[in-house]
């Protein structure tokens, strides 16, 4: 039996994924979820390795919580810029609803530890972290049980044993928990680091292993304005050297809220 506290951090973290993610969930190869197949590898260009890639991976699409693709983005609407560690993770139950279904989804709890801060805001509302837990795209839930590992696309899922950077800020407590949480800003600002390199790491659940030539990056970035594909291959202070020269929008932008599910008592 989950006692009122912890279904309300499921239905707070289930709620925040749902709000990320539109109506169409596909696999990767573009059926719906379920249909079956494995997932294919993701294409790779300009120098990037792919490593592993999990199969059967059903992918989300969705929209981001606040702006996040470029330097201003990240020193105007982040409280902090930091490295961390992926060291555990819990398995969620899914949602009432979702069991009395038979179908839906399972979120994963994802244990960060901070193992630096690469930048700070001026005025953040509160100490940077030394761990938290991270709500996390996990698996579909069929049968009564996980059935395929899910992932959003464009941004890492964030597994155990990859270091990641990530831009995040403080977002007060839902009705749920009545706590604050640490929040990141939406898909590009979550970039794998392996290895002190910017790109190297877990994207999309596959692994890219990055050469020491420069700034490789994933075929999924080619087109794409941003900070990570600036700074793809690049070692992690070449990157904080650019948020730390680029001036922040004012700080009295409006904090963009998180979906959630009140539980009533």
């Amino acid at each position: 039996m989950i006692n009122r506290y912890w279904r309300a951090v499921i239905e707070t973290m289930v709620g925040f994924l749902l709000a990320l993610m539109v109506a169409t969930v596909v696999s990767r190869g573009g059926g719906e979820a379920g249909s079956g197949g494995d997932a294919p590898r993701l294409r790779v260009s300009g120098g990037a390795v792919l490593l592993e890639q999990a199969s059967n991976m059903v992918f989300a699409a969705g929209s981001d919580r606040l702006p996040n693709l470029t330097a201003e983005d990240w020193v105007s609407y982040s409280d902090y810029v930091v490295l961390v560690t992926a060291v555990s993770e819990k398995a969620l139950p899914p949602t009432l609803d979702d069991r009395s279904r038979g179908e839906g989804m399972m979120v994963r709890g994802v244990r960060l530890k901070v193992e630096d801060v690469l930048w700070s805001s001026s005025n953040p509302d509160h100490l940077p972290p030394t761990e938290w837990t991270r709500p996390s795209m996990g698996w579909t839930y069929k049968g009564g049980s996980a059935d395929r590992p899910m992932a959003l696309v464009d941004t890492s899922r964030v597994e155990v044993g990859h270091a990641y950077i990530m831009a995040i800020d403080w977002v007060e407590g839902s009705c749920n928990t009545g706590r604050g949480e640490w929040l990141g800003l939406g898909a590009g600002a979550v970039v794998p680091a392996d290895g002190g390199v910017v790109g190297a790491g877990e994207y999309e659940g596959a692994v890219y292993g990055t050469p020491d030539t420069g700034t490789s990056m994933a075929d999924a970035l080619a087109t794409e304005t941003s900070l990570r594909r600036d700074q793809w291959g690049n070692s992690i202070g070449a990157l904080t050297d650019v948020l730390s020269s680029t001036t922040p929008l004012p700080r009295d932008r409006p904090r963009a809220a998180v979906g959630s599910t009140c539980v009533p008592d």
